[in-house]
């Protein structure tokens, strides 16, 4: 295409030319003139002397002629329209103008396909770094979903454990009270068969005995003896000592009967033990215990999830991933039932329990999470975070998910990483932390912070131990739809 453009140029120059070159040198325009050349006569930049066309008067001599090309042949047309001459000229203008613009567009153009080459090498770079991020999120979830299925085998195992040892202490429990049942119906039957009858002048003989000697100041192993060498009976002594001790009350107190009473009733204490260590037990082994059923795993995430389910008196926690006492059934955790002060007059808290039911005491303020992100003008996709990588000022490294967390110096500082609402897509992702601070048995306070990519917490302290930490978030992994 340009090639043509410059070959038509090049032909209509051809034709445009209108003035007769005199082959003489010049300096100035006044030098051709000198040369007897025509008023009109001017010199080129070529430093050569020019005859307008309608004024030119060139002699032959001055003219070289060749053999090959006549001088009729080269000389300028003098029959030319002036009108046309001009005409051509300012269309050779018009080409050459033209091809200034293509020129420029051309430029325009390289330009152009300069910073595409530029964008594109970007984008793959960024494609790769993407792609890199992708699978190593990928292979975070398949190391989490790995760990939740062996977590999940290890709580079926040890739910099958506890089923296995209800069993048996049912069991243990059972054959105690039909142990203790028989034993309490031999010592009757056999009490109630051996016991001598009362008010014979024999039994009435005895019991003076015993109560004559006891008054005395005689203990009952030796009125007991003396009675043997008589010749009565171990059954008939007791009797007879029980009748004693009804008519010598208040003034004297039965602390027991006799040796084989007391033999007797060891057997029924041991049952009696037996079977209140078993109820124990067995109320240990189904009270308060958190259950883990069924398994469910999300679409987007492939998370393996499981469901929680608490016995009385044992509620769940806020977060839903444990089971806590709840002995005053007002469904709060006991460990969280705290007397919390009043907001600031500046508005700033430092508990949870200072904001309303839909908010967090965030950053000193309470906030409500979902007001986390303020949105985007182009939200064509929702995105959200699964997992991150956390690195603590103790030099420990976690890769966590919403839900989990770790703590230092012995559970007094806990961090948990909570759920955050979707955000459009491009937008930063906001990681809320929720920091709990302990005592033994109880919950001191909770507030949450948030962290983004490469951003580290201000030092968390603990009120009533010499302790800190600090939380950086490294790395933050998203799905978006």
């Amino acid at each position: 295409m340009i090639k043509t453009i410059v070959l038509i140029v090049v032909l209509l120059s051809f034709f445009a030319l209108g003035d007769v070159n005199s082959a003489l040198p010049c300096a100035v325009d006044q030098d051709c003139q000198d040369q007897e050349l025509g008023e009109s006569s001017y010199c080129d930049e070529s430093q050569i002397c020019f005859i307008p066309v309608e004024t030119a008067e060139v002699p032959p001599a001055e003219v070289p002629v060749t053999e090959e090309v006549p001088f009729t042949e080269t000389a300028a047309p003098t029959d030319l329209d002036p009108t046309a001459v001009e005409a051509l000229r300012t269309e050779v203008d018009s080409i050459t103008l033209t091809l200034q613009e293509v020129q420029n567009r051309i430029n325009q153009l390289t330009n152009d396909l300069d910073v595409l080459r530029s964008d594109t090498g970007l984008a793959s770079e960024q494609l790769s770094s993407q792609a890199n991020s992708m699978a190593t999120g990928l292979a975070a979830v398949q190391d989490n979903l790995n760990q939740a299925q062996m977590n999940i085998t290890q709580l079926k195992q040890s739910v099958e454990q506890e089923q296995n040892f209800s069993t048996l202490i049912k069991v243990v429990l059972f054959i105690l009270v039909i142990s203790g049942v028989a034993a309490g119906f031999y010592y009757y039957m056999n009490y109630q068969k051996k016991a001598p009858a009362t008010g014979t002048v024999a039994g009435k003989e005895i019991v003076d005995y015993v109560v004559k000697h006891l008054k005395q100041g005689l203990k009952f192993s030796q009125v007991k003896d003396h009675l043997q060498r008589a010749g009565w009976a171990e059954e008939e002594i007791a009797a007879a000592y029980k009748e004693a001790v009804k008519l010598l009350q208040p003034a004297v107190k039965a602390v027991t009967a006799t040796g084989g009473e007391k033999n007797k009733m060891i057997p029924i204490a041991v049952i009696s033990l037996l079977v209140l260590i078993g109820i124990i037990f067995l109320l240990r082994g189904t009270t308060g215990k958190a259950v883990f059923y069924g398994q469910q795993i999300k679409e987007d995430t492939r998370e393996v999830v499981a469901t929680v389910q608490c016995t009385f008196p044992h509620i769940l926690t806020p977060d839903g991933d444990a089971c806590c006492p709840d002995l005053n059934n007002n469904t709060i955790c006991d460990t969280a039932e705290r007397e919390v002060e009043a907001l600031s007059a500046a508005g700033t808290c430092t508990d949870n329990l200072q904001c309303s039911s839909d908010e967090y005491c965030v950053n000193k303020k309470c906030t409500a999470l979902s007001s986390l992100y303020k949105g985007s003008p182009v939200c064509d996709k929702m995105c959200n975070y699964y997992t991150m990588n956390i690195k603590t000022s103790d030099g420990e490294s976690y890769s966590v998910k919403p839900k989990q967390g770790s703590y230092t110096c012995v559970g007094a500082l806990e961090w948990k990483i909570m759920e955050a609402p979707d955000h459009c897509k491009g937008e930063k992702a906001v990681v809320p932390i929720k920091i709990i601070k302990k005592a033994p048995g109880k919950i001191l306070s909770e507030e949450v912070i948030t962290l983004s990519r490469r951003q580290t917490s201000q030092t968390i302290t603990h009120p009533t131990v010499k302790c800190s930490l600090t939380l950086t978030v490294e790395e933050i992994y998203e799905l978006c739809n």
